[in-house]
């Protein structure tokens, strides 16, 4: 496959052996090239300055006096066109909140499958916020946990495939419901959530305006 750009990466990873098999993913596909690695936040500013990549994958563990939300903030401000990919084993509602809100486009697990993987630092090039399913269903519940009245197990759903740009027929197929009902439970969601549309109670739910989810699985990043 050609493409018409290649997208440069660099990989920000403590240990080596890690940092090894994420560029070995990545490197596989030859539209994207690992520019370097760097294992602190002083080899990290240094390979910006010198290849300024298109898009920076970074672990929230990094050690170091600044924390991995820190470091986000420090590229954002410096790097206005840089996309930021969290890759993690962390998944706490403070750091991933903080992550997305310091400007992160994705918020991923270690365990992605290696396609998903490249995919979604595909994705994330183009602006496309992308999350693991569990970051999803975390944002989700943090939202919900906020909300005036509590959503049923059923307007939960409704609200995670909104959230992934699901149609009223699309979740009625996926759910196995009628249309009608799906509007039923849109209905609720939106004045439970005290929001006027689905792109708000999209938004709302997944905080700071992002509003598309990619789902991911497992994987073998380890």
């Amino acid at each position: 496959m050609k493409y018409d750009s290649i997208i440069q990466i660099l990989v920000v990873e403590h240990r080596s052996v890690v940092s090894s098999g994420i560029v070995a993913v990545l490197s596989s596909d030859p539209g994207l090239h690992v520019v370097g690695k760097a294992g602190n936040e002083a080899e990290m500013l240094r390979l910006c300055e010198k290849y300024h990549p298109d898009l920076v994958t970074i672990d929230v563990d990094l050690p170091g006096e600044s924390s991995g939300t820190e470091l986000i903030r420090t590229l954002r401000h410096q790097y206005t066109g840089m996309q930021i990919v969290v890759l993690t084993n962390r998944l706490e509602e403070a750091i991933l909140l903080d992550a997305l809100r310091a400007g992160a486009v994705g918020y991923l697990l270690k365990d992605i499958p290696d396609d998903e993987f490249v995919q979604a630092i595909r994705d994330a090039y183009q602006g496309i916020p992308t999350l693991a399913r569990e970051a999803t269903r975390l944002l989700i519940h943090a939202a919900t946990s906020r909300s005036k009245q509590v959503l049923t197990q059923r307007e939960h759903q409704v609200l995670e495939l909104i959230v992934q740009g699901a149609s009223n027929h699309e979740i009625a197929r996926r759910l196995a419901i009628s249309s009608s009902t799906v509007q039923f439970h849109v209905a609720n969601i939106l004045a439970k959530l005290n929001v006027t549309n689905r792109a708000e109670a999209a938004a709302f739910a997944v905080s700071h305006q992002i509003t598309a989810i990619q789902k991911t699985g497992n994987s073998n990043l380890h």
